[in-house]
């Protein structure tokens, strides 16, 4: 049985995003960005447009499955040499996402997620009246919502410390929308990014398997996190809370299943992430994992619908205004994309 025609251009991005890549030939130059924040941290990068849909692939000089050609004025993405998509477009992201400001506080992290690579890379920090000061001139820009996330530098009161203040200057100059992504152990932390400005607001849970969390991430706690969530609702408000759910790390269909109806029963979206290995992580991820199996395009067209009648039972959707639901170029987004 064939795909339905409405499905096709999802099953298209779930296919460009399980593959990652795209080979890029050396005559185009500065058209990738790298990305120092979210699932390809490290990597370069490009973000393409398909029939309103946004996906964002590493860029190599290799031969991949995946090629991106140029036309006269049309840029197509050919697979296996042979024509795949016909008119794609190359959104610029000078900020990180399309439309938005994405900033990343913290350079370093005193915790050691197996999949995150910041304390690989060479990021500068910046002052948080710097950020303020970036975002500012960047909203001259025309974006449509600023985002703010951060690694633990120090500890988790210091960064919600920086957070709420570059939330609260923005703020200040500007009725944009706001996102927060933070780590904290404290209820008190929630009220004040709220009582800040921050419009809406994530918080990770990264896998709903307890054992695979406390593999890949095991300095933070599953069931404080859990809490603090719930607890996030109150304060933002029912379909204002996001949550990682990372996807490839060994876990079930079943579970993550389980995880997105738990949050969404609290009035959580869960972001169905994949995960994306890299020379960064790949190794503190198998040693900790054993050998990882790549997510297969179907996997997450599957999950993605399945996550779609969750929501829909709960009455919550994807039409966040910040962070990765709005951004929607790592994931296969209910509604968005299928």
């Amino acid at each position: 049985m064939g795909i339905r025609h409405d499905l096709l251009d999802a099953s298209i991005k779930a296919e460009l995003l399980s593959n990652g890549k795209i080979s890029v030939s050396k005559e185009m130059k500065n058209v990738f960005s790298m990305s120092k924040a979210g699932p390809d941290a490290g990597m370069k990068t490009m973000v393409f447009s398909f029939s309103g849909r946004n996906v964002k692939l590493e860029v190599t000089r290799e031969k991949n499955v995946f090629s991106l050609k140029k036309k006269d004025d049309v840029f197509q993405i050919f697979k296996n040499n042979s024509l795949y998509i016909d008119d794609v477009k190359i959104l610029p992201v000078p900020f990180h996402a399309p439309n938005q400001v994405f900033i990343s506080l913290g350079s370093r992290c005193i915790y050691d997620c197996r999949f995150c690579v910041l304390n690989c890379l060479r990021c500068i920090d910046y002052s948080p009246e710097r950020w303020v000061n970036f975002v500012i001139k960047a909203l001259k820009d025309d974006v449509k919502s600023v985002s703010i996330t951060s690694s633990i530098p120090e500890h988790p009161s210091k960064t919600i410390e920086d957070m709420v203040y570059v939330t609260r200057r923005i703020r200040g100059f500007s009725s944009i929308p706001i996102g927060v992504e933070a780590y904290t152990l404290n209820f008190f932390d929630i009220d004040r990014l709220k009582d800040a400005g921050a419009d809406e607001l994530k918080i990770n849970i990264q896998s709903y398997d307890r054992n695979i969390f406390s593999k890949i991430c095991p300095s933070l706690d599953y069931n404080r996190i859990l809490e603090i969530l719930e607890y996030s609702v109150e304060v933002f408000g029912k379909n204002n809370v996001c949550s990682n759910i990372i996807i490839g790390m060994g876990e079930t269909d079943e579970n993550v299943l389980k995880g997105v109806e738990r949050l969404a029963k609290m009035g959580i979206v869960a972001n169905i992430r994949m995960l994306r290995m890299n020379k960064y992580n790949r190794v503190p991820l198998e040693k900790s994992l054993g050998t990882v199996k790549k997510v297969s395009a179907e996997r997450l067209l599957s999950l993605a619908l399945a996550q779609k009648k969750i929501l829909e039972t709960c009455h919550l959707t994807t039409q966040f205004r910040t962070m990765c639901h709005a951004c929607t170029c790592c994931d296969i987004e209910p509604w968005r994309d299928v």
